[in-house]
């Protein structure tokens, strides 16, 4: 009866606890289940708390120990014929992938849980952690309205990790779409909610508040948001926080303290550190030797950068560089056809009709994100009008999703007025 009862708070610390209690919660019961000899070990409680100290371990950040306990819990004959407890397993996978820039493998793992849960229903949280994982994904691939879609399908995310991530996400549509001021207000106020229960995550989101004030040109700003994260010469060390030592470096660059910038990149080389934070620290090296003024000793930094990213069509890293790096890629073949597209693109042609008045208002009130909903309110017009609107919108503009039409109204100068 206590392994049955320690069992049951695990999966219950899962959705309710703090990090560090869902992780003692899981194990406890992982323990209680093991010495009793009351269950048996390919049943439906040990896969249960097998499932809840993976995620656990995902909150804190421990990806390597996540991996491995998903992935055998998956692999096991209970994973396999638990389709609830499977689909779980892969949709944690993939959102582990996505985390660490995997995109393809989190992209087919994503998509092979959710087809899973479409033929059975499952009280667990695959369902969100699948979309919020093909939304990173879509996020890291320079595909905002996709992310965003993926984001709102999620909702609501019952776990505390897909939560954060969710915010994270919709941050980085606002910011994808000219919205930065938003994004910084949206990253702050979910690095508030995550820091008392799950610091792995509060420090995630600050590393993407950093990240966006180094994108705004703002160096003093990354260095400030990031706080002793990534730091050479104080805890924590920088081969925890690899995202947050490949910002602090870029931003010590951009300072002018090439000596510092290369000390911290010096942590993040070797081939153990995740694939995005590697490719992003690739680009802050290719940048420092283009300072340096030497192209030659750049090109070879940013053919691995290229050559890691390529399988993923990880374009992120590529479109948030510097701005020295940024033009390299412009004026190279493999740069203007599959990393900064736009910036080769010719000029957009202009719609085909005129947009009306009512229009504009619809299209500035999807510039601030509303919903249909709150389109209507603001208004005073009913929901089916705004739809009727945003159709419109979408065939003058030649486009099929409302960021698409954001970002072409953008480029034809609509919003300008």
């Amino acid at each position: 009866m206590r392994a049955c009862v320690t069992a049951l708070d695990a999966v219950r610390a899962r959705l309710t606890a703090d990090a560090d209690g869902a992780l003692a919660s899981a194990e406890a019961a992982q323990r209680d289940l093991g010495g009793t000899g009351a269950f048996h070990p390919a049943g439906t409680l040990p896969a249960l708390v097998r499932v809840a100290r993976g995620v656990a371990l995902l909150r804190h950040g421990d990806f390597d120990l996540a991996r491995a306990v998903l992935e055998d819990t998956a692999a096991r004959p209970d994973g396999r014929t638990l389709a609830a407890v499977h689909a779980d397993c892969l949709a944690h996978l993939a959102l582990t992938d996505a985390v660490e820039g995997y995109l393809t493998r989190a992209e087919h793992t994503a998509t092979e849980s959710l087809t899973a849960l479409t033929r059975h229903t499952s009280p667990f949280d695959g369902h969100a952690a699948a979309h919020i994982a093909l939304a990173l994904v879509a996020l890291d691939r320079c595909d905002p309205g996709t992310a965003w879609s993926h984001a709102t399908t999620a909702e609501p995310a019952p776990e505390p990790l897909t939560r954060h991530l969710a915010h994270r996400i919709t941050a980085g549509v606002e910011a994808a779409e000219g919205h930065p001021a938003a994004a910084a207000s949206r990253l702050h106020a979910a690095l508030t909610e995550a820091a008392p229960t799950d610091p792995w995550a509060a420090d995630h989101l600050r590393v993407e508040a950093a990240r966006l004030a180094l994108v705004e040109g703002h160096p003093d700003l990354a260095l400030h948001e990031l706080g002793s994260l990534g730091r050479v010469d104080g805890a924590p060390a920088p081969a925890a926080h690899p995202d947050a030592a490949a910002v602090r470096a870029a931003a010590h660059l951009r300072r002018n303290e090439d000596s510092r910038a290369q000390q911290i990149l010096a942590t993040v080389a070797d081939g153990s550190v995740a694939l995005r934070p590697r490719v992003a620290a690739l680009l802050v090296e290719a940048e420092r030797r283009l300072r340096h003024r030497s192209p030659l000793r750049s090109a070879p930094v940013l053919d691995t950068a290229l050559r890691l990213a390529a399988p993923e069509r990880l374009r992120l890293p590529f479109r948030q560089a510097g701005p020295d790096v940024r033009h390299v890629l412009a004026t190279d073949p493999r740069g203007t056809q599959y990393w900064l597209g736009r910036l080769a693109e010719t000029p957009p042609t202009p719609p085909v009709e005129a947009l009306t008045a009512r229009e504009r208002e619809v299209l500035r009130h999807l510039t601030d994100l509303l919903t249909t909903e709150e389109i209507a309110e603001a208004m005073v017009v009913s929901v089916n009008t705004v739809r009727t609107h945003v159709r419109g919108i979408l065939r003058k503009l030649g486009v099929n999703r409302r960021y698409a039409a954001v970002r072409r109204a953008r480029e034809l100068g609509l919003l300008d007025d």
